[in-house]
């Protein structure tokens, strides 16, 4: 059935299409709550590892990719109260990726999971920020990754937020209320609190000095 509705449910346009998406592809995935809005020509893959919360908003050309995930438990959750911008791409290649309640990613932003990917509470994504993996990094990080993160975990605490084209690689912890300057590549981890800018991206002052 998922191939022969899909194609249609993602060009559908106007009103009658928001409303045959809102109603039909919660039945596709492994759990989706109340009240999702999906916009048009949403791409997705292996729906079946892909859990939605409430109040989650998906829009337009976006990609959810949970690759060829088989294990226990979603490859990518979006829990209550997400939003995810136009032309954002989340893809698993292995772990999982995790969006917590409030979490808000800007338009053609790219996450992608070579490991675990948290992203905490109320955290704010500007557009075309890169979390994961991009060409080169291997050569650019300084550090090993943070004590307790495997080389592809990537977790961004409560309350940051990140300007726009920044980036993160595998590997690094950014600390609870952090804010990330545009264009910065975190290639360490960063404390909590802390204002951040720069390639590689360091602490230039605590928020609350």
């Amino acid at each position: 059935m998922w191939t022969v509705c899909y194609p249609f449910l993602r060009w559908c346009p106007g009103g009658a299409g928001l409303l045959l998406r809102q109603k039909l592809y919660p039945c596709f995935f492994a759990a989706c709550g109340r009240k999702v809005l999906f916009g048009r020509f949403i791409n997705i893959r292996n729906p079946g590892k892909i859990h939605i919360g409430d109040n989650v908003v998906i829009n337009d050309n976006v990609t959810l990719d949970a690759g060829d995930c088989t294990g226990q438990g979603p490859a990518i959750t979006l829990e209550d109260m997400v939003f995810i911008g136009s032309g954002s791409t989340l893809r698993v290649k292995e772990g999982k990726i995790v969006f917590r309640p409030g979490s808000s990613v800007g338009s053609f932003c790219l996450v992608e999971a070579t490991g675990i990917i948290t992203i905490g509470e109320d955290v704010l994504l500007a557009a075309f920020c890169r979390i994961g993996y991009y060409p080169g990094q291997d050569s650019q990080r300084h550090n090993g990754p943070a004590a307790g993160e495997a080389a592809g975990d990537i977790s961004i605490m409560p309350g940051c937020w990140l300007g726009v084209r920044s980036s993160l690689l595998p590997g690094v912890v950014v600390g609870e209320g952090t804010i990330v300057g545009a264009h910065a590549a975190v290639r360490n981890s960063l404390p909590s609190f802390a204002v951040a800018v720069g390639t590689p991206a360091e602490v230039i002052r605590n928020r609350f000095a």
